[in-house]
């Protein structure tokens, strides 16, 4: 069946022999023919070697083809490869690149998926390579209380209480 989408389609046979006599007859009824080749897409970023903060804006940019023109991609995130992935956007066929905020989550291990569908509905999808996501989100302090004295001798001691919380790990206090 060639690469054509009709609903009109007509079909003809010709017959000839060593002659040179030539005979040919074509259907009366028309016949369809369906798209039922998938569309085609490569996620050209982010890629391994893509390392990106938290918080920061992520470009995804992609290559898509189809036999009969793409209508639509689809993109998903996922923070870790046990997660499951998260829709994030439907984007416009005429689209190659799309940005958007990482939240807060240290990885190692993100990755983005994104669908493409083209105009007889037919699905086609790539995953990007794994890619880093590194910290930075500001600790917090939480909790800073002195004791309730207005008289601190010099060379005492005092008990000072403080709690300070991060999405990855406090590593020092001073």
């Amino acid at each position: 069946v060639p690469d054509v989408v009709s609903d009109s389609c007509k079909l003809a046979i010709w017959v000839s022999d060593f002659a040179g006599n030539i005979s040919a007859d074509t259907l009366s009824e028309s016949f369809a023919i369906q798209d039922g080749t998938l569309p085609l897409i490569s996620i050209q970023t982010p890629n391994l070697s893509t390392s990106i903060r938290e918080h920061d804006s992520l470009h995804v940019s992609w290559i898509a083809s189809d036999n009969i023109g793409v209508e639509q991609f689809g993109v998903w995130f996922s923070n870790h490869p046990e997660e499951p992935l998260a829709f994030l956007v439907e984007i416009a066929s005429q689209d190659t690149i799309f940005s958007f905020v990482i939240g807060e989550g240290v990885s190692d291990s993100a990755q983005i998926k994104m669908d493409v569908m083209d105009q007889a509905g037919n699905m086609g999808e790539d995953f990007s390579d794994y890619f880093s996501i590194t910290d930075n989100t500001r600790p917090e302090i939480s909790h800073f209380s002195i004791p309730d004295t207005l008289d601190w001798g010099i060379g005492s001691v005092i008990d000072i209480s403080v709690i300070a919380i991060d999405n990855v790990e406090i590593t020092g206090l001073d």
